[in-house]
Protein backbone atom coordinates (compact mmCIF):
# COMPACT_ATOMS: atom_id res chain seq x y z
CA UNK A 1 0.00 0.00 0.00
CA UNK A 2 1.21 2.98 -0.65
CA UNK A 3 0.20 6.69 0.84
CA UNK A 4 0.48 9.87 -0.69
CA UNK A 5 0.57 13.18 0.90
CA UNK A 6 -0.77 16.23 -0.91
CA UNK A 7 1.25 19.46 -0.77
CA UNK A 8 0.13 22.48 0.96
CA UNK A 9 -0.64 25.22 -0.52
CA UNK A 10 -0.07 28.72 -0.63
CA UNK A 11 -2.83 30.91 -2.13
CA UNK A 12 -2.03 34.63 -3.37
CA UNK A 13 -4.72 37.02 -2.13
CA UNK A 14 -5.68 40.27 -3.52
CA UNK A 15 -7.79 43.01 -2.43
CA UNK A 16 -9.00 45.99 -4.17
CA UNK A 17 -11.50 48.58 -3.72
CA UNK A 18 -15.26 49.21 -5.73
CA UNK A 19 -13.10 50.52 -8.50
CA UNK A 20 -10.77 47.93 -8.47
CA UNK A 21 -7.55 49.52 -7.05
CA UNK A 22 -5.27 48.18 -4.93
CA UNK A 23 -5.64 48.03 -1.45
CA UNK A 24 -2.65 47.71 1.15
CA UNK A 25 -2.43 47.26 4.68
CA UNK A 26 -5.16 44.80 4.37
CA UNK A 27 -5.45 42.21 7.43
CA UNK A 28 -6.12 39.03 6.05
CA UNK A 29 -7.78 36.40 8.74
CA UNK A 30 -7.66 32.69 7.60
CA UNK A 31 -10.09 30.49 9.42
CA UNK A 32 -9.34 26.84 9.26
CA UNK A 33 -11.51 23.70 9.82
CA UNK A 34 -11.04 20.66 10.16
CA UNK A 35 -13.89 18.25 11.68
CA UNK A 36 -15.78 20.24 14.24
CA UNK A 37 -12.67 22.27 15.01
CA UNK A 38 -12.22 25.67 14.12
CA UNK A 39 -9.34 28.58 14.37
CA UNK A 40 -9.17 31.91 12.57
CA UNK A 41 -5.30 33.67 12.85
CA UNK A 42 -4.48 36.96 10.67
CA UNK A 43 -2.11 35.30 8.17
CA UNK A 44 -0.41 38.68 7.02
CA UNK A 45 -1.45 42.54 5.76
CA UNK A 46 -1.49 43.12 2.09
CA UNK A 47 1.34 45.27 0.43
CA UNK A 48 1.09 47.83 -1.62
CA UNK A 49 -0.15 46.31 -5.07
CA UNK A 50 -2.81 44.73 -2.68
CA UNK A 51 -1.50 41.75 -2.47
CA UNK A 52 -0.35 38.98 0.45
CA UNK A 53 0.64 35.58 -0.22
CA UNK A 54 -0.99 33.22 2.66
CA UNK A 55 1.27 30.85 4.83
CA UNK A 56 0.89 27.34 3.90
CA UNK A 57 -2.55 25.87 4.04
CA UNK A 58 -2.94 21.90 3.93
CA UNK A 59 -5.20 19.31 2.35
CA UNK A 60 -8.21 18.15 3.76
CA UNK A 61 -9.14 21.69 5.56
CA UNK A 62 -11.59 24.27 4.40
CA UNK A 63 -10.26 27.92 5.02
CA UNK A 64 -12.54 31.32 5.31
CA UNK A 65 -10.38 33.99 4.12
CA UNK A 66 -12.03 37.41 5.69
CA UNK A 67 -10.00 40.83 4.91
CA UNK A 68 -10.57 43.92 6.80
CA UNK A 69 -9.25 47.57 6.46
CA UNK A 70 -10.45 50.69 8.50
CA UNK A 71 -12.95 52.67 6.31
CA UNK A 72 -14.44 49.91 4.49
CA UNK A 73 -16.77 47.13 5.21
CA UNK A 74 -15.20 43.30 6.09
CA UNK A 75 -14.78 41.39 3.01
CA UNK A 76 -14.65 37.25 2.69
CA UNK A 77 -14.38 34.15 1.10
CA UNK A 78 -14.63 30.66 1.44
CA UNK A 79 -12.47 28.50 -0.32
CA UNK A 80 -12.95 25.10 -1.44
CA UNK A 81 -11.58 22.04 0.13
CA UNK A 82 -7.62 22.31 0.08
CA UNK A 83 -6.28 19.85 -2.74
CA UNK A 84 -9.64 19.18 -4.49
CA UNK A 85 -10.33 19.90 -8.13
CA UNK A 86 -12.06 22.99 -7.60
CA UNK A 87 -9.09 24.73 -5.71
CA UNK A 88 -8.18 28.29 -6.18
CA UNK A 89 -4.53 29.44 -5.68
CA UNK A 90 -5.84 33.21 -6.50
CA UNK A 91 -8.10 34.46 -4.02
CA UNK A 92 -9.79 37.86 -4.98
CA UNK A 93 -11.61 40.35 -2.94
CA UNK A 94 -13.10 43.96 -3.58
CA UNK A 95 -13.82 46.28 -0.07
CA UNK A 96 -16.42 48.81 -0.10
CA UNK A 97 -16.17 51.73 1.69
CA UNK A 98 -17.72 52.06 4.94
CA UNK A 99 -19.58 55.29 6.06
CA UNK A 100 -22.52 54.53 9.05
CA UNK A 101 -21.96 55.55 12.60
CA UNK A 102 -22.85 53.03 15.14
CA UNK A 103 -23.74 54.72 18.67
CA UNK A 104 -23.87 53.19 21.79
CA UNK A 105 -23.63 53.27 25.37
CA UNK A 106 -21.24 51.01 27.82
CA UNK A 107 -22.70 50.20 31.42
CA UNK A 108 -22.45 47.45 34.16
CA UNK A 109 -24.07 44.74 35.67
CA UNK A 110 -25.92 46.99 37.36
CA UNK A 111 -27.13 49.48 34.63
CA UNK A 112 -24.22 52.25 35.21
CA UNK A 113 -22.06 54.12 32.52
CA UNK A 114 -19.17 53.35 32.09
CA UNK A 115 -16.68 55.90 31.22
CA UNK A 116 -13.56 55.78 29.91
CA UNK A 117 -13.87 52.03 28.49
CA UNK A 118 -12.07 51.47 25.03
CA UNK A 119 -14.74 50.28 22.01
CA UNK A 120 -13.65 48.29 19.27
CA UNK A 121 -14.13 46.11 16.58
CA UNK A 122 -12.03 44.01 15.07
CA UNK A 123 -10.94 45.67 11.83
CA UNK A 124 -10.00 49.20 13.13
CA UNK A 125 -12.89 51.60 14.33
CA UNK A 126 -12.50 52.52 17.86
CA UNK A 127 -13.54 55.05 20.52
CA UNK A 128 -13.61 55.55 23.88
CA UNK A 129 -16.51 56.25 26.55
CA UNK A 130 -17.55 59.26 27.52
CA UNK A 131 -18.62 60.46 31.03
CA UNK A 132 -22.09 58.88 30.16
CA UNK A 133 -20.96 55.84 28.71
CA UNK A 134 -21.53 56.73 25.55
CA UNK A 135 -19.78 56.27 22.04
CA UNK A 136 -20.01 56.68 18.27
CA UNK A 137 -17.92 54.72 16.42
CA UNK A 138 -17.29 55.84 12.83
CA UNK A 139 -16.37 54.23 9.01
CA UNK A 140 -18.62 51.55 9.80
CA UNK A 141 -20.63 49.11 7.46
CA UNK A 142 -24.04 48.96 7.17
CA UNK A 143 -24.18 45.27 8.09
CA UNK A 144 -24.52 44.16 11.34
CA UNK A 145 -20.69 43.84 13.14
CA UNK A 146 -18.99 42.71 16.40
CA UNK A 147 -18.15 45.33 18.57
CA UNK A 148 -16.39 44.75 21.68
CA UNK A 149 -15.93 46.79 25.12
CA UNK A 150 -13.21 46.71 27.65
CA UNK A 151 -11.79 48.82 30.74
CA UNK A 152 -9.20 47.08 32.94
CA UNK A 153 -10.94 43.52 33.69
CA UNK A 154 -14.37 44.30 32.56
CA UNK A 155 -15.22 43.13 28.66
CA UNK A 156 -18.32 42.85 26.89
CA UNK A 157 -19.86 43.09 23.48
CA UNK A 158 -22.79 43.31 21.29
CA UNK A 159 -22.89 39.31 20.59
CA UNK A 160 -25.12 37.23 22.24
CA UNK A 161 -25.18 33.80 23.77
CA UNK A 162 -26.07 32.30 20.72
CA UNK A 163 -23.51 34.34 18.24
CA UNK A 164 -25.92 36.49 16.59
CA UNK A 165 -25.04 40.47 15.97
CA UNK A 166 -28.44 42.52 17.58
CA UNK A 167 -29.02 45.16 14.37
CA UNK A 168 -30.06 48.18 16.47
CA UNK A 169 -29.95 52.03 15.76
CA UNK A 170 -27.99 52.18 19.30
CA UNK A 171 -26.63 49.71 20.92
CA UNK A 172 -25.97 48.71 24.55
CA UNK A 173 -23.07 46.95 25.70
CA UNK A 174 -23.08 45.11 29.35
CA UNK A 175 -19.03 45.28 30.15
CA UNK A 176 -18.77 42.21 33.42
Amino acid sequence: MVLKALPARSPKVTVTDAYLKPLAGVKVYATATYGLKSLETCVGVTNLAGELTVPAVYPGGRYTFRAALLGYCPAGTKLPVVGSENWMDLVEMTMEPATSVVRGKVVDGNGKAVAGARVSTDFGPSALTDSRGEFALRQMPSSPTPVMARKGSLKGSNVDAKGRIPQTPEMVIVVR
